[in-house]
């Protein structure tokens, strides 16, 4: 259910960005948007070939004087690809006694970080 989640969000994404093309080698695929190109996954699972973008951003990191303001959006990069192959860092959260184990709430083993706005 998760990761059906987080298809959905994938596929919002790249319609927002107007996806231009698509090209796929080596297990890659790179899709060119307004904001530049980005480097993803590709697989097969029952012949059926797959190209997964994760991490991307979709604001500027809230870092520094930015810190508590308004969201700005994603400067527009020729180059590097921007690497969505993997996630990134989750918001830093407080700990909550939720009253069950989740391993999607307070796990503390993931990467936590102001800079989360993926």
């Amino acid at each position: 259910m998760f990761y059906s989640k987080v298809m959905i969000l994938t596929i919002v994404f790249l319609i927002f960005f107007k996806v231009h093309t698509i090209i796929c080698s080596d297990n890659e695929a790179l899709v060119e948007t307004q904001s530049g190109t980005i480097k993803g996954n590709q697989f097969t699972i029952n012949e059926t070939t797959i190209n997964e973008y994760l991490g991307m951003p979709y604001a500027q990191p809230p870092i520094d004087d930015k810190r508590f303001q308004k969201p700005e959006a994603v400067v527009s990069t020729a180059s590097p690809p921007i690497e969505a192959k993997t996630f990134k860092n989750s918001c830093i959260q407080g700990l909550v006694d939720m009253g069950y184990e989740s391993k999607y709430f307070n796990n503390t083993k993931t990467n936590q970080s102001e800079d989360c706005l993926y």
